[in-house]
C-alpha cells in the first residue's frame, strides 16, 4: 500500500482506530516515520469511554 498516495497532506492530523488498538498503533507508527502527524486510540473501541468529537 502506498500511504503517501492515499494520505497526500502531511499538514493534517490523522486519527486511526480499530477494535483493540493494535493495528491502528502499527499504522500510526509507520506514518509518523514518514513525517505524518497522527494519533491513535489506545485500546481501540473496546477501551474508549470518552466523548466523540466531530469537526
Amino acid at each position: 500500500m502506498n500511504l503517501e498516495k492515499i494520505f497526500s497532506n502531511k499538514d493534517k492530523i490523522y486519527i486511526f482506530y480499530c477494535d483493540k488498538g493494535a493495528m491502528s498503533l502499527v499504522i500510526c507508527e509507520k506514518m509518523s516515520g514518514l513525517g505524518y502527524i497522527c494519533k491513535t486510540v489506545v485500546g481501540g473501541f473496546e477501551a474508549y469511554k470518552g466523548m466523540c468529537v466531530i469537526n
